[in-house]
């Protein structure tokens, strides 16, 4: 009641939106080609226009510029020599210079390879539950757990803290830890999706909306590491018909079970017609 007469704002993504209190609903117009071009030339400078025509022969890229978010993470990623094929490898670089930026500003006590296997233990785990905050003391027992389980030497209230100074996690004022941005928890996830992957030759239990982006990213990240895709030969799916009922998408098992990693997880985003 102390502010009734205040108006409030409510962003969402599109997909699997559903307007359930009735309200008023707009769409933010995407950027335009000619936008694009502009924010370009005045974030990247001289480099400008190798970037701006990189973009323009990259379907996927073109598909994500449109995206301010994304167009960013583009201008930044780019400015600094990398140019990302698609989604997954865009966040994938994006944010491992976040890690490595915070690496060098002080010591360290947590590497950044543990940094990642608890973001994606997380990330996993928080998309299982469907949930995108959770207690810090819940947080602190999923990362001493998995310290615990591969050998980790580090403090986990330590991890948590320099996590939160890189700003890829962040605490609200209940003390709630989340991923800064979403899409951060959905890269993270499909990073844990990958492993799963590689390591068990099984896709993980995912039986609501929330796991497509990870889904469509984990793809990515497949798609740009085809020497391990092979080395794994062709992947069987004995659950596949489980997975299928889950979804409801489609229903012809016995294709599905003859593709290898990365086409089925593309057949698997294609039909929720991303």
């Amino acid at each position: 009641n102390k502010y009734k007469n205040c108006s409030f704002i409510i962003s969402e993504r599109k997909f699997g939106f559903r307007n359930i209190y009735n309200i008023s609903t707009f769409e933010i117009k995407e950027l335009t080609s000619e936008q694009i071009r502009t924010l370009a030339i005045n974030y990247t400078g001289s480099r400008s226009s190798e970037i701006i025509n990189y973009i323009e022969k990259n379907s996927h890229l073109q598909q994500l510029a449109h995206i301010p978010l994304l167009l960013k993470m583009i201008l930044i990623v780019c400015s600094q020599g990398s140019f990302p094929q698609n989604k997954g490898a865009l966040y994938s670089l994006f944010l491992d210079e976040i890690l490595k930026r915070e690496e060098i500003k002080v010591l360290k006590k947590a590497s950044n390879i543990i940094k990642k296997e608890l973001l994606s233990h997380l990330a996993f785990q928080m998309r299982q539950i469907q949930k995108v905050l959770l207690p810090y003391e819940k947080v602190k027992e999923v990362f001493r757990k998995k310290i615990n389980e591969i050998h980790g030497q580090v403090p986990t209230i330590d991890v948590i803290e320099e996590l939160l100074d890189s700003n890829i996690i962040s605490k609200n004022t209940q003390g709630d830890i989340l991923f800064y941005h979403e899409s951060y928890l959905d890269f993270y996830a499909a990073v844990e999706i990958k492993k799963i992957f590689e390591v068990h030759g099984t896709l993980p239990t995912m039986s609501n909306i929330l796991w497509v982006e990870p889904l469509v990213i984990a793809s990515d990240l497949i798609e740009n590491n085809e020497k391990q895709i092979k080395s794994i030969g062709s992947y069987k799916v004995d659950k596949l018909e489980q997975y299928v009922k889950q979804f409801g998408m489609y229903n012809d098992t016995e294709k599905y079970k003859k593709m290898d990693l990365y086409n089925l997880l593309r057949e698997y985003v294609t039909n929720f017609k991303i």
